[in-house]
């Protein structure tokens, strides 16, 4: 659909007979896209105006079924046939369970890391944003909350460190995510519940012998720092 932008080329942005670049940003469009460019993202009216707003755009398939309408019904048959030939195959799955979901959720993990940005982790999981030196990083528990407030009301250096690799029971490589790492301390903390603090045992101690690294797994009862830095003392 196309709108009107009362806007007029001339040759000053020129560049060719199909190139024109924009004096205000300087991006260079097509002859076709260089005055709605410049409607868009430099007037005030062009700014504000909403195409879906003007004329009252509704999605085609708002508020149907596949009971209200033929064209979803036969999309959701051909989806339906389609998993019943090819199966869905992580249905049921999780990474307990499967090494292919596994490893997929690893690689999104690591890709999360790696950017320094976590929004590309998966959604499913309660999130806790949290601003340390004037930036957002993402916690995932309540406990890891708490011993960040600790951690930084008491001054003390601390990273969300890179995954460690150990070996599970199978012989079969993998990554362990500690959650903190204190750099003046070279200690890795973990707050963990105590399903998860059982749950972890084996993986955390083949990470530390692996790597000849320290781990302390804080449980609720030790997320204060004058707690923390007593099992720090006796290691």
């Amino acid at each position: 659909m196309k709108y009107n932008t009362g806007i007029t080329l001339n040759d000053s942005i020129k560049i060719n007979e199909n190139k024109y670049q924009c004096k205000v940003c300087g991006k260079i469009c097509s002859k076709m896209g260089i005055t709605s460019h410049i409607w868009r993202m430099h007037t005030t009216i062009g700014k504000e105006f909403n195409p879906f707003k003007e004329n009252n755009h509704v999605s085609w398939n708002k508020g149907l079924t596949k009971e209200t309408n033929l064209t979803i019904k036969n999309s959701a048959i051909k989806t339906s046939n389609t998993n019943k030939i090819n199966g869905n195959w992580c249905k049921g799955l999780t990474k307990e369970t499967s090494e292919k979901v596994k490893r997929n959720s690893e690689k999104i993990r690591d890709f999360a890391l790696k950017n320094n940005n976590e929004k590309y982790i998966t959604k499913h999981r309660n999130d806790f944003p949290y601003e340390k030196d004037g930036k957002i990083i993402i916690l995932q528990s309540s406990y890891e909350v708490i011993v960040a407030k600790e951690l930084d009301k008491n001054n003390i250096k601390w990273i969300r460190p890179k995954p460690i690799p150990y070996i599970d029971r199978e012989g079969i490589k993998r990554k362990y995510y500690p959650d903190f790492f204190l750099s003046d301390f070279n200690i890795y903390l973990d707050p963990k519940n105590d399903y998860l603090e059982s749950k972890d045992k084996y993986k955390i101690e083949s990470a530390s012998n692996l790597n000849n690294v320290k781990v302390i797994v804080l449980g609720k009862n030790f997320l204060e720092w004058n707690k923390i830095k007593e099992l720090i003392e006796k290691l």
